[in-house]
């Protein structure tokens, strides 16, 4: 005697789609990688773009690069220290200012400049007219002159520094009206309003695990970053830990982005075997990844930019996809024999195995007959076409 066991692999909460993603309209293709020939510093580790200059800027450890076309730099200028781009407006007209330590390389889009410009920072933000940075352990702001104006006063350039607990000060970034240092063991929030005087910091919470710069990022209403642990958000509450399909696949982030809503996030796989890009959707509390090994990115003109060893890249819809099964025993611990597969779509190629034996479809659509026998099965689809429903059939003999 025997009975069939039917399962919905779109369903699986294990699967892992790279491309693609799982929604209501099923398996849908989603973003891919695109390469553009140009120069990039093989060392490349930071990437940003100043929209009011209209300039890109990616930095190597030894130099700084300006492009106009995003994919093909010019050395700028030799550079060292922790890069960070920040935009303000200098008599009148937008201008960009790339820090790197003490020195700040600036670019109105047709004028460059490197000075010294009065601190020593390793990352801030501009705040209503103040660089606000920091060194690491203390808090530092310019007066409201800008990256140009240090004068201690009052109404000017200050500092404060606080409590050592949650260790260094990673990176500075605006959540709502606050702004949030991100700290190694957790945040502190920077109650910077009106003048100096007023300025306060509070505790938000504390991650003993560790927090990684580069992968602060406010996306869907949250703060979030990556820790030892994993993916975390902070909400103006608390700090809570992010589920997703690929929470325990990716590690060792060093690069992020935002993007209509949706955080990058540059890290390794252990799916993919190497360098990946993990795109968390806050809003649909999902995952997907794409085939990218982005050693630095940033947004803009309407798409993310990867850049790594071998050129620059974008982060585009379409493309081809994969997405894997997890492994499924339909429930029993036996042998039994997947009979069918139904896959509803215009063609994507399958393949079924039992961990041992292997079997492909080209271009399938509707019922594919595999006949494989074995105790448990993955199944990979990989094409462009969107896939509506997915499900695997197995005959299980029954042992009564």
């Amino acid at each position: 005697m025997s009975y069939r066991v039917k399962v919905d692999l779109l369903a699986d909460g294990k699967a892992k789609p790279v491309g693609c993603r799982v929604c209501a309209d099923g398996l849908v293709p989603a973003e891919s990688v695109y390469g553009y020939s140009g120069y990039v510093p093989a060392g490349v580790n930071f990437a940003g773009y100043a929209q009011g200059a209209g300039r890109y800027f990616v930095c190597d450890n030894d130099a700084v690069y300006v492009s106009g076309n995003g994919n093909s730099f010019v050395k700028l200028d030799d550079a060292s220290g922790t890069p960070f781009l920040i935009e303000e407006i200098k008599d009148g007209a937008p201008r960009a200012a790339l820090i790197c330590g003490s020195r700040a390389f600036t670019h109105t889009g047709t004028v460059y400049s490197a000075f010294g410009y009065g601190a020593d920072l390793k990352c801030g933000v501009m705040r209503r007219g103040r660089l606000f940075g920091s060194d690491g352990s203390k808090i530092l702001w310019s007066g409201a002159g800008g990256i140009d104006d240090w004068k201690q006063c009052m109404e000017g350039g200050g500092s404060l520094t606080p409590d050592s607990g949650q260790g260094e000060v990673l990176e500075l970034t605006e959540y709502g009206d606050k702004l949030i240092a991100v700290r190694k063991y957790g945040l502190t929030v920077l109650n910077f309003y009106g003048t100096p005087e007023n300025f306060s910091v509070d505790i938000a919470g504390a991650e003993a695990d560790g927090i990684y710069k580069g992968t602060a990022r406010v996306a869907g209403g949250k703060l979030l970053f990556f820790t030892s642990s994993g993916l975390k958000s902070y909400d103006g509450t608390q700090v809570k830990a992010v589920k997703h399909r690929f929470a325990e696949d990716v590690s060792s982030p060093v690069c992020s982005a935002v993007l209509a809503g949706r955080y990058y996030l540059g890290c390794n796989s252990a799916h993919l075997n190497g360098g990946a890009v993990l795109c968390y959707d806050p809003d649909a509390g999902d995952s997907y990844l794409i085939d990218a090994d982005a050693r630095a990115m940033c947004t803009a003109e309407g798409c993310v930019r990867v850049y790594n060893a071998e050129g620059a890249h974008k982060i585009e819809g379409g493309g081809r996809f994969t997405f894997e099964s997890g492994v499924t025993d339909f429930g029993t611990q036996g042998l039994k024999t997947v009979k069918r597969i139904f896959v509803n779509s215009d063609g994507v190629d399958v393949v079924i195995s039992n961990g041992a034996v292997s079997r492909r479809f080209y271009s399938a659509s509707g019922i594919i007959r595999p006949n494989l026998r074995g105790k448990s099965f993955t199944i990979k689809l990989s094409g462009k076409n969107a896939v509506s429903a997915l499900s695997a059939e197995a005959e299980v003999m029954d042992a009564v």
